[in-house]
């Protein structure tokens, strides 16, 4: 705001400058005519404006129309900056609000990365337990197939054993009762 007040500081300067040469011009001329007049003798008691006064009150009219009008203008300027710098203040809040937010997304973006790079790890590790989990259930499997085979190729084994030990028994038995009954008889007709 300073750069606009040394500018209008500056330019109230100058025309005031140029405004007192004008007026220094104006007293030399008005001395250097009134020299040039004859003195009369004789003074009026009515003293009559000089012939300039009102090219003087027109050019002191302008002047003051003018200073006004730098007034009003310096006024309108500074309005126009006070709501212009209230405007950028406002946008840079809103652009630090918005940097601020910025940081907070990134913040938990990189926060999700890192959780996502952890459970796709995780998931790598879990996908490798199931692999193996799978590989010793079909190994598992395998064994089971092959127990269930020995199961029944031993239940056909204890059936064998179970019909050879019931045929022996049935032959122990006969032989019992063959020599049960044949006892006083002779051995040889049990054959």
């Amino acid at each position: 705001m300073s750069l606009i007040k040394d500018y209008i500081s500056d330019r109230r300067h100058k025309k005031l400058e140029e405004i007192n040469r004008a007026l220094e011009q104006l007293k030399h001329e008005n001395v250097a005519t009134d020299a040039l007049k004859p003195k009369s003798t004789l003074t009026t008691p009515v003293s009559h404006p000089p012939m300039r006064t009102g090219k003087d009150l027109l050019f002191i009219g302008i002047l003051l129309v003018c200073v006004i009008v730098l007034i009003v203008t310096s006024f309108y300027y500074r309005s126009q900056y006070a709501t212009l710098n209230d405007n950028y203040q406002e946008k840079v809040n809103a652009l630090s609000k918005l940097e601020a937010d910025l940081q907070k997304k990134i913040g938990d973006l990189e926060t999700t990365q890192e959780e996502r790079d952890r459970l796709e790890a995780s998931e790598e590790t879990l996908q490798e337990e199931r692999d193996r989990l799978e590989s010793d259930v079909e190994d598992l499997e395998l064994e089971i197939e092959t127990l269930e085979d020995d199961i029944t190729v031993k239940r056909a084994e204890v059936d064998n054993l179970t019909r050879t030990i019931n045929q022996q028994r049935n032959e122990i038995d006969r032989w019992k009762d063959c020599i049960e009954d044949e006892l006083d008889q002779n051995l040889s007709v049990c054959d």
